[in-house]
């Protein structure tokens, strides 16, 4: 097993070639090719991922795929789907748990193929995102048995330090991307203020709402409508404030309502 660096260029130039260190640590914009032979017991590379995004995928250098069967049968007229076969799978383990995103398990999702190359050319790209400085390992699924065989070469990319593709709510939006990146929802009701912070999530996109979301001079609590009448007001009540005339105006009438009253009992 080997690790070459290159710089961010296309093709690929290796410009060096280097032994692998426990902790090798991945710089941005630095492409590393780290081959992996099947029939090598060493066939993994302990590194330092610090945060950022990285890409995994893997290229046609020194190794293609691998066979860890020796042998290749019960493939379909495809030349896939096979019962034995080649892979390209490798997996990449950290201690850490929880700050992937993607599938750090598998290289080769779509199974198994009759060629190294056809393996090669139907691997995806595997991304993943790093949030805080931890230590991993990069290896092949197998151990080194003597019917092993062929390799692979990975092409290694930490793209930035922002983990710019990481998804926090699951929506399919990149944090970066995303207006309410904690609200998978996108500010389901349209009035500028994300579900995860909400506390009126029923209000009109029209109404002008204050910071908690909640239509300014009416219900900040949270609390919603508990009554049905539509009040928007835990209870009911309404949070209007009458007109000073119309106060003067029932103030009135209550006390010439109590002079009847007071004059029909002395009677």
């Amino acid at each position: 097993m080997t690790l070459h660096r290159a710089a961010q260029i296309l093709p690929f130039t290796l410009v060096g070639l280097l032994t692998t260190s426990p902790a090798f640590a991945f710089n941005v914009g630095e492409f590393i090719f780290l081959e992996m032979d099947a029939a090598d017991s060493a066939n993994g590379a302990d590194y330092t991922f610090e945060p950022g995004d990285y890409e995994l995928e893997v290229v046609a250098q020194s190794w293609y795929a691998w066979n860890p069967w020796g042998d290749v049968s019960g493939c379909d007229t495809d030349g896939g789907d096979c019962d034995h076969g080649w892979i390209t799978s490798y997996t990449v383990a950290t201690d850490v748990d929880g700050t992937f995103q993607g599938n750090p398990g598998a290289g080769d999702p779509r199974g198994v193929w009759e060629t190294d190359v056809l393996a090669s050319q139907n691997t995806e790209i595997l991304r993943f995102c790093i949030t805080e400085s931890q230590p991993g390992t990069i290896s092949l699924v197998d151990s080194n048995y003597s019917d092993n065989q062929g390799g692979l070469t990975l092409s290694i990319y930490r793209i930035n330090t922002l983990c710019a593709g990481f998804d926090s709510d699951g929506d399919g939006i990149a944090d970066a991307d995303d207006a309410c990146p904690n609200d998978a929802d996108n500010d389901e009701d349209g009035d500028g203020v994300c579900g995860n912070e909400d506390q009126c999530p029923g209000t009109e996109a029209s109404a002008t709402v204050d910071a908690n979301g909640c239509a300014e001079g009416g219900d900040d609590t949270g609390g919603g409508d508990d009554t049905g009448d539509g009040s928007g007001k835990s209870g009911g009540c309404s949070t209007a404030t009458p007109e000073p005339g119309l106060i003067l105006l029932l103030l009135g009438g209550l006390a010439a309502a109590l002079r009847r009253r007071s004059r029909a009992a002395v009677r």
